[in-house]
């Protein structure tokens, strides 16, 4: 798990210019790079430089590998997309549990990839995101006035103007995860033989 997973949250942003070296958008250029499901091109939402990654996380984070292509098929909502990265330009798709939404998913005229434009990771501070995770996961009436105006003044600086000022959602890669749809709480597989979740 340590590979794969970083404690400290980071915005993902738009950029001016590409010092980091991430990206969001662009073509996707890995061969394999396409839905077992629907069979389209799989869309490249961003493309992150491991190599700087690296430089503030533990030294094996994803391992070797150079850049990290975050891939997601458009056109049949995968939710659980899996694939690994067998070389710099090579993936395997490993399964997706979508199912095609129909030809006018998700809108007439939705572009098969955006435009390639330079990114970079935002440090999230630990109190906002402890802040953050309560307004998401539990309820922001659990928050004080004080919590609330903390994240209304952190918020604006990890990510753009075009999220409503109503709500905390973010691009976010690493640390304490946002949840649109909120937690999951799976039910007791045996409860129907026992009381075993009493």
């Amino acid at each position: 798990m340590g590979w794969y997973y970083t404690k400290q949250g980071y915005a993902l942003q738009a950029a001016e210019d590409g010092d980091q070296g991430h990206w969001i958008g662009g073509a996707p250029d890995h061969a394999g790079a396409e839905c077992p499901v629907c069979h389209v091109p799989l869309l490249l939402l961003a493309d992150l430089n491991c190599v700087w990654i690296r430089q503030y996380e533990e030294a094996k984070l994803f391992r070797h590998l150079d850049r990290l292509p975050l891939y997601y098929c458009w056109k049949c909502c995968a939710e659980r997309l899996s694939y690994r990265i067998i070389g710099p330009k090579r993936i395997k798709v490993f399964g997706n549990e979508g199912k095609p939404q129909g030809e006018d998913f998700p809108y007439e005229g939705f572009p098969d990839q955006f435009l390639r434009r330079p990114a970079r990771l935002v440090p999230i501070p630990y109190e906002l995101a402890k802040l953050l995770a309560v307004a998401q996961e539990v309820g922001p009436e659990w928050l004080s006035g004080d919590d609330s105006a903390a994240i209304a003044a952190g918020l604006p600086g990890l990510r753009h103007d075009g999220f409503s000022h109503r709500d905390v959602n973010r691009h976010q890669v690493g640390g304490l995860f946002p949840l649109i749809q909120g937690h999951e709480f799976p039910p007791c597989l045996t409860l129907a033989a026992s009381n075993c979740c009493d």
